[in-house]
């Protein structure tokens, strides 16, 4: 017995169904290019300057050129004081050199030389073209504190050519009190080379450095060709130096007072 067919169209096999697409990949698509930010609009441009008046242009001239002027004066002065200083240096006594070899050796024959030379310091009529003893540069020698190594406190000098043999204080003009034994003792030494003043005549009980002693000092220097050391004082030295009785006017009067009794003993 034949199987009855089926009629119903849907029963009957038909083509596979299609496959459903496979999803599309999205395109490329390229960044967007740099694009640079819009330039900053142009500042304004500044209002323009009031002009200057002429009066003030010529004033500002006339100023710098003031101030030209000036340092140009300035520095001539100073070229000018540069060449005087060179001057000085030119005229300057030369330092003698003492040689590497011996210096103790011939330094002390250069002492012992100058010492024949003041051996009859102080001269009567001075001792002519020659320094005074204390101007240790102008004989060539060193100088304590100048031209080599100052003198320990204490220590004998052995470099000049006169040394200092006493401590007598230093007097001025009105000097008196506790420097009165020093006046008194002054007036009595001038008046015994002759030169009178107050305290040998007694009329200077007190020992004031009156008019008097400062005339028979200055004569006493003078015939014998004496002075101060300069350097002695910081301030207007050099009046200050025929002022003062100090340390090398009384080495000169001490042994021309001495002398003058050797003299007299060996007599």
């Amino acid at each position: 017995m034949d199987t009855p067919r089926d009629t119903n169209p849907t029963s009957l096999p038909g083509p596979p169904p299609p496959a459903a697409p496979s999803p599309t990949p999205p395109a490329h698509v390229d960044p967007p290019a740099h694009v640079d930010p819009p330039a900053s609009a142009a500042p304004p441009a500044a209002a323009a300057s009031p002009p200057v008046p002429d009066g003030l242009v010529a004033s500002l001239r006339a100023e710098i050129e003031k101030d030209t002027a000036e340092e140009r004066t300035a520095i001539e002065e100073m070229r000018a004081e540069l060449a005087a200083l060179r001057d000085e240096v030119k005229q300057a006594p030369p330092v003698v050199g003492i040689p590497a070899e011996s210096p103790d050796k011939h330094l002390q024959k250069m002492i012992d030389a100058r010492k024949d030379v003041y051996a009859d310091w102080p001269a009567k009529g001075g001792l002519g073209d020659e320094p005074h003893p204390f101007a240790l540069q102008d004989q060539g020698l060193p100088v304590p504190g100048v031209t080599r190594d100052p003198l320990p406190d204490g220590a004998a000098d052995k470099i000049s050519p006169v040394p200092i043999t006493h401590d007598k204080p230093i007097l001025a003009p009105g000097a008196g009190g506790v420097v009165g034994p020093a006046v008194l003792e002054l007036g009595h030494l001038l008046g015994k080379l002759g030169f009178a003043n107050t305290v040998t005549k007694g009329q200077n009980a007190h020992g004031i450095f009156d008019e008097s002693i400062a005339a028979a000092a200055e004569s006493f220097c003078r015939d014998f060709g004496v002075a101060e050391d300069p350097t002695l004082f910081t301030r207007d030295s050099r009046r200050n130096a025929d002022l003062h009785f100090g340390p090398w006017k009384w080495e000169a009067l001490l042994r021309v007072v001495a002398r003058d009794v050797e003299g007299a003993l060996a007599k």
